[in-house]
């Protein structure tokens, strides 16, 4: 059985609604190996915030505008999406993923499509019950990555959902508990 990680990324929420510009992904085994990752990045078709390409911006999206522009609309990508959500694995995490959730749900509606169902997990909440780390994804603790040899960019999807699963590697390690224990 396998997991998965996913993040998303918008380019701004005007009127309350995400203008999804990335979606990233992480699928591994029950003991934590990766056997998948991505960033599926996706034209927005709507402008950026501004605050997102500014020099001293706390919140910088990885890449530049034009290489957005480049990519499908999330019509042109909803379906390897969808492909991934509703693929068959053991649990699906997110940090603080009730939000990536409502953003599928408005791209679906964004685009007139019929929405499809995401049942995730909340790593967040399960660090924090055990003990873990519970800030966001932006800060996580140096030490927490030290063991990956690998360098992580804050806001790349693919790196927030590689994040969010050593986030909840490292809390059920804490605790020696079994994942089987959320279900």
């Amino acid at each position: 059985m396998k997991y998965l990680f996913f993040d998303i990324e918008c380019a701004n929420t005007k009127d309350g609604i995400c203008k999804m510009c990335s979606f990233g992904y992480v699928v591994t085994d029950t003991a934590f190996n990766v056997l998948e990752k991505d960033d599926l990045i996706i034209n927005p078709d709507d402008e950026f915030d501004w605050y997102f390409f500014k020099k001293n911006s706390r919140i910088k999206l990885p890449y530049p505008k034009e290489k957005y522009l480049e990519y499908p609309n999330f019509l042109g990508q909803y379906k390897k999406i969808e492909n991934i959500l509703l693929n068959d694995y053991k649990a699906i995490f997110g940090y603080n993923v009730s939000g990536d959730i409502k953003f599928i749900k408005q791209a679906y509606e964004r685009y007139g499509l019929e929405p499809i169902e995401v049942k995730a997990y909340d790593v967040i909440k399960i660090s924090k019950e055990y003990g873990g780390y519970t800030g966001k994804l932006a800060n996580i603790p140096k030490e927490l990555l030290k063991d990956e040899g690998i360098d992580l960019t804050s806001h790349k999807s693919v790196d927030d959902a590689y994040k969010t699963m050593i986030v909840l590697k490292r809390a059920l390690s804490l605790d020696f508990c079994g994942i089987d224990k959320l279900e």
